[in-house]
């Protein structure tokens, strides 16, 4: 899957777009001792959040069949008054197509290693 933050993705062209795509997931937030946060430890609870917001999200794109999330953000907020937060990872689905040789290079080798579909065969006009 290709994620951008940006609304285009430079040497691809959007061919579909599929809609707005989210991932979500809550963390406690009262990580540490009684004797204050450990900053280490947070760090550690909300990278692994955004990882599984985002993994969300890409589960949710590959649902349509996009190969490309565009326009993608985090958000978060707290729950009520309680130590737990909402991460959301957010953007728009597409499918893109390589229009230039780097991108065309790029996107086979993330096609060889997995990270996203083959593109479909040229079709004779």
């Amino acid at each position: 899957m290709l994620i951008v933050t940006t609304d285009e993705l430079p040497g691809y062209e959007i061919r579909l777009v599929y809609g707005y795509v989210y991932g979500l997931t809550v963390r406690n937030a009262a990580t540490g001792s009684s004797f204050g946060v450990n900053p280490s430890a947070m760090i550690d609870t909300f990278s692994r959040a955004r990882a599984d917001a985002t993994g969300r999200m890409m589960v949710s794109a590959q649902r349509y069949g996009a190969n490309a999330i565009v326009g993608m953000r985090y958000e978060g907020s707290p729950v009520g008054n309680t130590p737990w937060s909402e991460i959301c990872a957010y953007g728009t689905a597409v499918w893109v197509e390589p229009v230039t040789e780097w991108a065309r290079r790029q996107y086979e080798r993330k096609a060889q290693a997995g990270e996203v579909p083959p593109l479909p065969e040229p079709r004779d006009a």
